[in-house]
């Protein structure tokens, strides 16, 4: 298990070296005459605040990575799994960890990994949906009568 934070911790430090190396403006120094005298490439003011705000929170990059990894795990789970999630075998029911079942299966015979994978659709959905409740829910009582109204407490 330390061996698994410590991956995590790794990855999590190369992405934010990373997003500080892309979007570093480097120093004067290294600037040469001819770079000093060409004029700027023109950047919108919206490119110029996202690249601003990643370089402020280059968490944010980590979390989009984990993000992005999960919707391609949940897109192409049907790839990824090695056999029906749902398929019960209580012949194979506890097996260990092993090259036919990658996290061994469980008391009814299922596929852990399969089931794992295909998991990741669901708490998307989850996740999704209370995250747009949330919001939801925050825009009507922030836009409620009694905040429109002016009333102080």
């Amino acid at each position: 298990m330390t061996l698994l934070f410590s991956a995590v911790y790794v990855l999590v430090n190369l992405l934010v070296d990373l997003s500080y190396s892309l979007f570093d403006r480097g120093s004067a120094t290294e600037m040469s005459a001819v770079a000093a005298i060409a004029v700027p490439k023109s950047v919108s003011p919206t490119v110029q605040r996202f690249k601003d705000a990643l370089r402020r929170h280059p968490t944010a990059i980590a979390g989009a990575v984990v993000l992005l990894l999960m919707v391609l795990v949940a897109v192409f789970a049907a790839f990824l799994g090695t056999v029906d999630p749902q398929a019960l075998s209580p012949i194979r029911r506890l097996r260990p960890v092993g090259a036919e079942h990658w996290f061994g299966t469980d008391m009814l015979g299922r596929d852990v990994y399969s089931r794992v994978i295909y998991g990741t659709r669901v708490s998307l959905a989850v996740g999704l949906a209370v995250a747009l409740l949330a919001t939801r829910s925050a825009w009507s009582s922030a836009w409620s009568p009694a905040t429109c109204a002016g009333s102080t407490r």
